[in-house]
Order: structure tokens, then sequence, then C-alpha cells
């Protein structure tokens, strides 16, 4: 009995990140790119979410992410994680790097509704199904995983299993999925900037020092407030 309701509780927490990864490839299959289909997607998750998870979250008071500092730290984050995840990909997978002209549909679907599907899916929904379910240390980690292997690719995998952390850390801190959503499309958005990829080192350093550190500093706050 109880590894039934322990079987039972896993497929609760993992069934919306299995869904969407099962739905995202067969719009994909159907001949709709990625980013079409990430338009395609965002209000039937938003509904979903509204419907299901918002309502049953304790909306409780949180640290306000809207002030010159906390604007500052999530601008940090943004730029420390854009510049970290340009520096692995020159290193270690440089074939993966495009330049390639992109379209608006391409910009809106990747940019801005990925953004939007994925936190609404993993931090939304995986990570506080399992919080409650399982504590916030191993749905920290679960949600990260799964949002790795939704992921193309064993580098890209890991950078987005770190940056899926990360996000989450944003959601602890702030209880807003809005702040870690606006970092998610801000990192995106770098994603197309050409200029990324051909820096100097001590660019990069100074990116990976700076994510570090903002990192850091939102660890401690968290850890301060509890």
């Amino acid at each position: 009995m109880a590894m039934k309701q322990l079987l039972k509780s896993w497929g609760t927490v993992t069934l919306p990140a299995v869904l969407f990864m099962l739905v995202h490839r067969l719009l994909a299959v159907g001949s709709f790119p990625g980013a079409v289909s990430s338009c395609i997607l965002v209000p039937f998750i938003g509904y979903w979410y509204y419907k299901g998870e918002y309502k049953k979250y304790t909306h409780s008071s949180a640290a306000q992410w809207t002030g010159i500092s906390p604007l500052l730290l999530l601008l940090s984050i943004v730029l420390g994680i854009a510049l970290t995840s340009s520096f692995l990909l020159i290193q270690f997978d440089p074939n993966s790097i495009n330049h390639s002209p992109v379209s608006a549909i391409q910009i809106l679907g990747i940019a801005v509704a990925a953004p939007i599907n994925e936190e609404l899916i993993y931090r939304g929904m995986v990570f506080r199904r399992g919080q409650r379910v399982f504590g916030t240390a191993t749905s920290l980690l679960f949600s990260s995983v799964l949002f790795g292997i939704a992921h193309t690719g064993l580098l890209q995998a890991g950078v987005c299993m770190v940056v899926g952390a990360v996000f989450v850390l944003i959601v602890l801190q702030y209880h807003n999925l809005t702040a870690a959503i606006l970092v998610h499309i801000g990192v995106n958005l770098l994603s197309f900037c050409s200029t990324l990829d051909s820096l100097p080192y001590t660019a990069y350093i100074a990116g990976i020092f700076i994510f570090l550190v903002s990192v850091g500093i939102l660890t401690a706050k968290i850890l301060k407030s509890n």
C-alpha cells in the first residue's frame, strides 16, 4: 500500500512535465516548429495552471522583487546565466552555436512563450506539487532534472538542470512565478545575441563570477528568511 501511494505521488508530480514534453513532441511531428508549438500551448498551460495549482497554492507574503536591489540581483542572474552558458557552449559544443537570421515567431516562441510554459510546468506545477509531497530539497532536485531532460544535448541538459535549480531559488525567495518567468525570458532573449559568442575571455570569467555571486546572495537570502 505504501509503495502504491509512493508511485501515485511520483506520478502526480511528474505528470505535468511528461504531458508537456509529449505534446510538444507531437506538435513537432505534426509540422509545427518548436517556437510555434510553444505559442500554441501557452493558453492551454496557463488555463491548466490557473484552474489547478494556482488555486491550491497558498499565496503568503513574500519578499518584494520590484525594488532596485532585487531587480539588480535578478538582472545579475540573467547576465551571469547568459555569459556562463555561452562560455560553456564555446568550449564544449561550438557546433551548436547558430548565427542564422531569426524570425519574429522564433523570438516570440523561444524567448517569450517557452519561458512562460516551462515556468508554469516545472516551477509552478512540478516543483510545487513535489514540495508538498517530498519537501523542498527533493522537489528542487527532481524538477531541475526534469527541466534538463526536456532539452536536447548532454551539455544543454546539464546547463538547464543548474539553471532550473536557480529558477526554483527565485520562486522560493519571492514566492512569485512572475519573477522567474521574466528572468527566464531575459536569458532566452540574450541567447539570440550573437555578440555573446565572441567576447574576450575576461568577459566570460566576469560572467561566471557574477553568476556565482548572485546565486550565492539569493541562496543566503532564502536561508536567512527560513
